[in-house]
């Protein structure tokens, strides 16, 4: 007898009883013959029973439901760190802010995390280093303007 299966919307066949196993067949997969007026699934039928008692069981669940909102990419602010403070630094934020939202629509969420973590740290670092910067160039000149006021006298 000459079986069907429908995988992924696919109708796929006509197969033997002995070429299931090897094109797809699970619990889950629809499957019809010739006089079935309709198709069942796999599990349904008892003549399959046989060969679905060779499979091994689906593996368990083990991953944790990735969250449907990507993490922060730090783009806007990693943007603004070049151009206002330290290039360098808001540069690399870009490059690992822009990775955050293509790894999270590809279903690698521990690696949007990562790169949000990363972008977040250059574009932090920019900001307190172009800071760090601006406060000596401010002592500096205090310290100038306090030296020729003082030679004045």
């Amino acid at each position: 007898m000459d079986y069907y299966l429908l995988i992924g919307g696919l109708k796929k066949g006509p197969f033997g009883f002995e070429e299931l196993l090897q094109n797809g067949l699970t619990a889950d997969v629809l499957v019809w013959h010739v006089g079935m007026t309709d198709w069942r699934k796999a599990s349904e039928m008892e003549e399959l029973g046989e060969l679905l008692a060779q499979l091994p069981p689906p593996p368990p669940n083990t991953s944790v439901a990735s969250p449907s909102v990507p993490p922060k990419s730090w783009l806007v602010e990693s943007i603004l760190v070049t151009c206002l403070c330290c290039l360098p630094f808001g540069v690399v934020g870009i490059v690992y802010a822009a990775k955050v939202d293509s790894a999270f629509n590809s279903g690698r969420y521990n690696d949007a995390l990562r790169y949000s973590q990363t972008a977040k740290n250059w574009t932090l670092w920019g900001f307190f280093v172009a800071l760090g910067c601006i406060v000596l160039y401010l002592l500096f000149l205090g310290i100038i303007a306090l030296i020729g006021s003082q030679s004045l006298y």
